[in-house]
């Protein structure tokens, strides 16, 4: 909350963290402690040049001139101030003025007067260095030095320039930002096509536009990127047939009696969780409870011990296969008789554990942060509480949106069913 008080943090995360604030009362406290944190603290400003002067960093022509001790007295103060602060100056002046001094002893070449062969006056500028080799080689070395030092200097001060420069502020909800495209490697992107339907989503811009690609989701993996293009063209969920999840009835599972108590949850429901916790309604008189859990073909995997008649839940104590389907039941013993739920006349209460390629690519997902890439996958699994749960906060991003509420009211009636 103090990063977002001094906005020190990216703006996606800001405007994340905005909206809820709006609606969580406890984070909002939070925030008005942090800026009365800030407030209370005495405000700091220095007038110290070291400080105004910290970027103004030296060019070529100020190390000619600093070597040459040609400055005035208000630059070599101001140049001084700053080589005080900035060790990538004191670098570059000290490398300069040893560069000067190695080809300073190249120059100053000995040249006996009384030795020199009498030339003509009348001879001309280039007829001098036939007679001094050693002036042209000084002349050519010189000449290559200091255009690599132009270039090394150069360079060094676009990379300070770079890197003293603010990023620019871009808005989520304005513009794309261009580092979630989800526009495949090798797509021309010169020309982009107008997007056809927008939403906000998590502090992001998803978009799909006329050639049928979804934009801002590049986190997101293909296979689901494909799946959301599908859901934003059609309007429409895919969602799974899940006919196995359909309770049977059966005479093989206790007497003809009825079930004095149901069974809660979970129940024909796609799970994440390999160890989920199951829950019922309490049995009057009962003194006990026992459940168990078997798999597609009757077989028994896994049952609890005797529980106390106030306990109306137990967690499966074993880690479930995934990709498999699951039937539970509960005994409660009553007057020394056992009860069954559901009775033989009620569908089976059946379960299934979401697959573990599934559950990875749901990982991914949690991580993207997107509540529309969710929502889809939630409703393809089968996971249609989870779904409703995402679309919700997709509407509330996007109050206008005709396409979240169609999707919202397609997640509650399939969880109805």
């Amino acid at each position: 909350m103090r990063l977002f008080s001094d906005k020190a943090l990216p703006q996606a995360e800001l405007t994340a963290i905005g909206r809820h604030v709006t609606d969580c009362p406890e984070c909002h406290g939070l925030l008005v402690s942090s800026l009365r944190e800030v407030d209370s603290k005495p405000p700091s400003f220095t007038l110290a040049p070291e400080f105004w002067l910290r970027h103004e960093h030296l060019d070529y022509d100020q190390l000619v001139e600093l070597s040459e001790d040609r400055l005035d007295t208000d630059e070599r103060e101001a140049i001084d101030a700053h080589l005080g602060l900035c060790s990538t100056c004191q670098e570059d002046v000290r490398t300069f003025l040893a560069f000067r001094k190695e080809i300073e002893s190249e120059l100053k070449v000995p040249y006996s007067p009384a030795l020199a062969p009498q030339k003509p006056k009348s001879r001309s500028f280039w007829n001098r260095f036939a007679w001094k080799p050693v002036y042209a080689a000084a002349a050519l070395i010189l000449a290559i030095a200091f255009i690599f030092g132009i270039v090394a200097l150069l360079k060094r001060r676009a990379e300070l320039q770079a890197g003293n420069n603010p990023l620019p502020q871009v808005s989520p909800s304005t513009q794309e930002n261009p580092r979630r495209s989800s526009t495949p490697p090798g797509t021309n992107t010169s020309t982009p096509e107008p997007s056809v339907v927008s939403l906000n989503d998590n502090g992001r811009v998803i978009a799909l536009d006329k050639s049928g690609k979804t934009i801002g989701i590049d986190e997101v993996p293909t296979e689901m990127r494909d799946d959301i293009a599908r859901l934003l063209n059609s309007e429409r969920l895919e969602t799974p047939n899940q006919k196995e999840l359909r309770g049977e009835e059966s005479g093989l599972r206790g007497s003809n009696e009825k079930a004095p108590f149901k069974l809660i949850y979970r129940s024909r429901v796609v799970i994440p969780s390999v160890q989920p916790t199951l829950r019922w309604e309490s049995a009057r008189g009962a003194t006990s409870y026992r459940v168990y859990i078997s798999d597609a073909h009757g077989s028994e995997v896994t049952k609890s011990d005797a529980l106390s008649p106030d306990r109306t839940n137990w967690t499966v104590d074993r880690p479930l296969k995934r990709g498999e389907v699951f039937t539970w039941s509960v005994i409660a013993v009553i007057d020394n008789k056992e009860t069954i739920s559901p009775g033989p006349s009620s569908p089976e209460m059946k379960f299934k554990v979401l697959s573990a390629k599934s559950f990875e690519q749901l990982q991914k997902l949690r991580k993207s942060g997107s509540h529309l890439a969710l929502g889809v996958f939630y409703a393809r699994e089968g996971l249609h509480a989870e779904a409703q749960r995402e679309f919700q906060i997709l509407l509330r991003e996007n109050p206008n949106s005709d396409l979240v509420k169609k999707l919202l009211q397609q997640a509650q009636t399939r969880r109805s069913r």
